[in-house]
Formats: structure tokens, C-alpha cells, sequence
């Protein structure tokens, strides 16, 4: 084989190096470009999941509170929403039932009460998000 056969050989290895070459740059920027609007969109559900994480908490501890005045007043945990609902009206406490769309208390054998509960966060739902918050609170007798 001679230098003049083998430049058509070369120039096509070259070309396909090149080819590849530009294929791999354009993954690799297709590929920062997916996760820049993964980064975008996922700061933007957090930015938007504040105010939905913030009201959940507060009705956890209100949930919390009135749960364990139920406790200090009756010496037992409520044994549902509607018990525990009805005690707060009584005593004008702040505590919306509403507010949350199940909520399971179970007794536990060492005293304790363990409430599993989901806030009903829909006056936060967008057509973008849909949010739940769901929760577990596990309570000791004082």
C-alpha cells in the first residue's frame, strides 16, 4: 500500500471521528439542557411546596396539642377524629377536623397513641401540583 491509497482511508476515519465527536458533544449538551430544567422545575416545586409544608405543620401541632389535652383531661387517647373534633368544640380549642381528610389513631400496649394522619392540603393544588401531606405522630402518655 502506498501514501496515495491510504489518504481516502485516513480522510474517512477522520470524517467518522468527527461525526462521532459531534454526536457526543450534542448528547452531552442535550443532556445538561434535561438537567437544567430538572434543576428549574425542581426549585420551583420546592419554592412552591413552602407555604403547603408550613400550614401542614401547624395543623400537626395543633393536631398535637389538642390530642394531648384530650389525654390530660379524659387519662386516655381519643379513639377517633370525630371524638377528638367534638372535645375541641367544647372547649373552644384551636383545632380545625376539617382540615385533615383521614386520620387513624391507634392505641398502642405500652400506652402510647400513634396517629397517622393526611392534611388536606387542596386549597394548594395548582394545575401543576397536586399536593399531600401526609404525617405520623406517635404520643407518650405524660
Amino acid at each position: 500500500m502506498n501514501a496515495a491509497s491510504c489518504q481516502p482511508f485516513l480522510w474517512r476515519a477522520g470524517m467518522v471521528l468527527m461525526a462521532t465527536m459531534m454526536i457526543l458533544t450534542t448528547m452531552a449538551g442535550c443532556a445538561s439542557l434535561r438537567q437544567k430544567q430538572f434543576k428549574r422545575a425542581r426549585r420551583d416545586y420546592e419554592r412552591a411546596s413552602v407555604p403547603v409544608r408550613k400550614y401542614a405543620d401547624e395543623q400537626a401541632q395543633r393536631l398535637t396539642l389538642t390530642t394531648r389535652k384530650f389525654h390530660e383531661v379524659n387519662r386516655r387517647w381519643p379513639y377517633s377524629l370525630n371524638e377528638l373534633a367534638a372535645f375541641a368544640a367544647a372547649r373552644e380549642l384551636d383545632f380545625n377536623p376539617f382540615a385533615f381528610t383521614r386520620m387513624t389513631i391507634a392505641l398502642m400496649p405500652d400506652g402510647a397513641a400513634q396517629i397517622q394522619y393526611e392534611v388536606d392540603c387542596a386549597r394548594f393544588n395548582t394545575m401543576q401540583y397536586r399536593f399531600r401531606m401526609p404525617g405520623n405522630l406517635h404520643l407518650t402518655p405524660p
